[in-house]
């Protein structure tokens, strides 16, 4: 009997690795040369398909390209080590998944090499048939690009493919805000009076929100550390946090914030409540704020304008149909960015002092420089005084319990009809019908 030969044991083989069963359990094995022996570890299955999936796994695992060929290296190897290595530690880490997820449903098993400006306009017109806005199809461009020149960055690849960019900076400029700004202070204050008392996580957002101007992200990191109390600053980029792109500026203490921070004492601003989402214990406390703050606004604002007594001006209709209908309901955490920077344009704050506020570097000064301006006695002073204006301007139309000036007196009972939505009026739009009423006069 001719004795049988080792290679034919192998119930599967993946380059020099093959599958071989010991008892009712599959091992991948191979031979290595340096120790003259066989190297045996278990896959823990009895399944020759779980077996080789396990394989397939484990071998992608330990595949490291060095100075590759965009010929040689595939797609999904890239996309798959920027994600575990890089994109799932993001902020973005969902969206990068579904963006890549979209590169790999289409690319499939390409290789980086097949990433050429034909195949580049078949994958942009892929993703607009299915209903991608050309900002969405630019972010699924901009994480695949970033994937194959991080592989490139660390010696993965010798060169990267160029991606284009779909939208135009004109496309970008007339992008829709993230989140619609509110008209005026009235309607602030209508979104204000409308946080239950249980939802202080809320209230505590957009007091910080509306005295900061900072990003989402930025306010729910925010803890009692950041602030600096004697200087009067509070440090939006919290110690040991790399700065990025989505600038996190140090910005001053309003007199209106400033109480509520001694009040509120050490420890993180924003604290995300159990009864949020309570399937998801680990859910985004961005996401518990915005499905309060859209459960706030509906509770302000009927969701038909038929249920409101009729109008009386052009004006009071149009500002109806902007608070009741689709576009009132775009109101997100970043309303109140948004709106705090129309804001203090129209109070005619410098530029500089509403780009600083807003974490955007103003044009002609130096990063070194902006490090030491909030020890100026005079750093946004101008947009400090506007803010604490337009705060004390919302807390005259509060008519809950709630004030947002600190010590201020209790509002006064609202007559019947005083507080409709009629009140929050537009400056445009007054100035515009009363020069109309003149002109009628006249």
């Amino acid at each position: 009997m001719p004795r049988k030969r080792s290679a034919d044991r192998f119930l599967a083989r993946h380059g020099e690795w093959g599958i071989v069963r010991r008892g009712a359990t599959l091992y991948r094995v191979r031979y290595d040369p340096a120790a003259k022996r066989e190297e045996r570890h278990s896959l823990g299955t009895t399944e020759i398909r779980v077996a080789e999936e396990r394989l397939t796994l484990w071998l992608a695992e330990q595949y490291r390209p060095r100075n590759e060929s965009p010929a040689a290296v595939p797609l999904a190897w890239v996309f798959t080590d920027y994600y575990d290595h890089y994109g799932c530690k993001r902020a973005a880490a969902r969206s990068i998944k579904r963006s890549l997820a979209l590169w790999t449903e289409f690319w499939d098993e390409s290789m980086v090499d097949d990433v050429t400006p034909r195949r580049l306009e078949d994958f942009i017109r892929w993703l607009r048939e299915r209903g991608l806005a050309t900002g969405t199809i630019d972010s699924v461009l901009a994480y695949g690009r970033a994937a194959m020149r991080r592989a490139q960055r660390h010696q993965h690849l010798v060169a990267a493919p160029f991606v284009p960019a779909v939208g135009t900076t004109e496309d970008r400029q007339g992008a829709r805000p993230l989140g619609r700004p509110l008209i005026s202070a009235a309607e602030v204050a209508k979104i204000l009076d409308a946080i239950p008392p249980r939802h202080d996580f809320l209230w505590r957002y957009c007091v910080l929100a509306l005295n900061t101007m900072a990003r989402p992200a930025a306010i729910v990191d925010l803890t009692s550390v950041q602030v600096d109390a004697i200087n009067g600053v509070i440090h939006l980029n919290p110690p040991g946090r790399r700065q990025t792109k989505k600038r996190r500026p140090t910005v001053p203490i309003t007199n209106t914030l400033r109480p509520w921070l001694e009040q509120w004492g050490a420890g993180p601003y924003i604290v995300r409540p159990p009864t949020v989402r309570p399937h998801a214990p680990d859910a985004d406390p961005v996401a518990s704020i915005r499905s309060a703050l859209k459960k706030a606004r509906a509770r302000a604002y009927p969701g038909d304008v038929s249920q409101l007594p009729a109008p009386k001006t052009w004006a009071d209709r149009r500002l109806r149909e902007i608070a009741c209908g689709p576009q009132g309901k775009h109101i997100t955490p970043y309303s109140f960015r948004h709106t705090m920077g129309r804001e203090l344009r129209r109070r005619r704050v410098p530029s500089d002092e509403i780009a600083i506020m807003l974490g955007h570097k103003p044009v002609g000064v130096k990063s070194t420089t902006l490090v030491y301006s909030p020890y100026d006695p005079d750093y946004c002073v101008h947009a400090v005084a506007a803010i604490d204006a337009f705060c004390a301007e919302i807390d005259g139309h509060l008519s809950g319990p709630r004030r947002l000036l600190i010590g201020a007196p209790p509002a006064a009972p609202a007559r019947p009809g005083a507080a409709g939505l009629g009140q929050i009026w537009d400056r445009g739009n007054v100035i515009a019908l009363k020069f109309r009423r003149k002109l009628s006069h006249d």
